[in-house]
């Protein structure tokens, strides 16, 4: 009995472990997956049935969603001010593009009303057919009229657009780009030929020749035109060095885009060398022909009674001086092997004042060729001089405004060359 009844318990034992065991098995939780609790649960002074790696794999999986969730909420805030930036920065260009856009809109509105002045004062001239020197200012007062018509409908575009209209954010952005590049062009070659307009028409009435219809009774009337015509040229002027300016600025929005491995002093240096051979040439053939220019026109007779000639005659001798004095240079620089032009004019403010030099006397030297054109075209037979000599020497004086360009180019880019240098030091 005794051995039946202990049987009978081994029994028992071994299939309770077996139940137990096959609880156990069936709580086993999958991988990566938060367990559950085994049914009927454990005792407070029991072991636990979740196994140790199950547990530190779900703490862990719960610190990356943890950590996950910080990151996000970062990088969203992060994209929020970056855009509330953006849009700031937007505003202000907005508005500093409005400004720009005004600005240009009153100096054209006031070229139109020089322009239209000055040929409808020419025109109502007596005999103002006769003068060459008039006709070309009123064929100058009538294109600035016409042309100014159409940039002032676009700046008025520019100043009215709605920029939240999206469906005309494109067309906005193609003329603000494209705008400055075509006022610089339009304003460079309109100003020159409006001061010579003004300066051609000035030779005439400044010093009018006895019998000449249009100045009978005064010239009162020429010289207003006159007046009105110079003050176009410097309005011209004006509005030139604003479209310059914001070129300039999209130019250095540009470059500021550039990768950093491109920036720098090679960049500079990679972008322009100063050439002391063509520098050399162009004013070598500044001195010549403004020394032969001036020369043709002291040869004339009774030069001293025309202010054009007298004009005509001082530009061509300060170029014929300036030019020899920065021909030393030239050559000094070329003699020395040297990357700069000497005493200073190679640094930002040498360079600027050689390039304010060749654009002020290219003007001028243009101005001055003009004027004594107006006074050369006149009919030879009211003139106390010959007019082929006069006409030699105003050829000259153009040819030697025309060389003045190679050397603006040159000093431009010198310039541009110091600025670069200058704020990478």
């Amino acid at each position: 009995v005794d051995v039946e009844a202990s049987d009978t318990a081994g029994v028992d034992m071994d299939r309770e472990e077996e139940h137990a065991s096959s609880k156990v098995e069936r709580v086993q939780p999958p991988p990566y997956v938060q367990p559950r609790k085994p049914e009927g649960g454990t005792t407070s002074d029991g072991p636990s049935n979740v196994p140790v790696g199950a547990m530190v794999r779900d703490m862990g999986t719960q610190d990356d969603i943890r950590g996950g969730k910080e990151k996000y909420a970062r990088n969203q805030a992060d994209k929020t001010h970056d855009k509330q930036e953006g849009n700031k920065r937007n505003d202000l260009d907005n508005v500093q593009e409005r400004k720009h856009a005004r600005i240009m809109l009153g100096m054209r509105i006031l070229q139109w009303l020089l322009g239209l002045i000055a040929f409808s004062v020419m025109a109502s001239v007596t005999g103002y057919s006769n003068v060459k020197s008039f006709q070309y200012l009123l064929a100058m007062g009538i294109i600035v009229f016409v042309l100014n018509l159409p940039l002032c409908g676009v700046e008025w575009f520019l100043i009215g657009i709605s920029y939240e209209d999206e469906e005309r954010e494109v067309t906005r952005v193609r003329l603000y780009r494209s705008m400055p590049k075509i006022n610089v062009i339009y304003d460079a070659i309109v100003s020159f030929l409006c001061f010579g307009a003004a300066s051609a028409a000035a030779g005439v009435t400044s010093d009018p020749p006895p019998g000449l219809t249009a100045c009978n009774g005064g010239c009162s009337d020429p010289r207003a035109a006159v007046a009105m015509m110079f003050l176009l040229a410097f309005a011209l002027v004006g509005s030139l060095f604003l479209g310059v300016a914001k070129l300039r600025k999209q130019m250095a929005e540009d470059a500021a885009v550039l990768p950093v491995s491109t920036k720098g002093t090679s960049q500079a240096e990679a972008v322009w060398q100063h050439n002391f051979t063509v520098g050399f040439v162009l004013r070598t053939f500044q001195w010549m022909l403004a020394l032969v220019s001036f020369a043709c026109f002291l040869s004339l007779d009774n030069n001293a009674d025309f202010s054009a000639i007298q004009f005509a005659i001082a530009i061509g001798i300060i170029i014929f001086i300036v030019a020899f004095v920065l021909m030393g240079f030239e050559l000094y620089g070329r003699m020395q092997n040297l990357e700069y032009l000497p005493l200073g004019l190679g640094s930002w403010l040498g360079s600027l004042a050689l390039l304010g030099y060749d654009v002020v006397f290219a003007l001028l030297s243009f101005g001055s060729a003009c004027a004594a054109a107006g006074v050369t075209s006149l009919d030879c037979s009211v003139l106390p001089f010959k007019c082929s000599v006069g006409r030699a020497g105003v050829g000259l004086m153009f040819a030697t405004w025309f060389f003045m360009w190679g050397s603006i180019y040159i000093s431009y880019k010198d310039h541009d060359k110091a600025i670069m240098l200058k704020e990478v030091s």
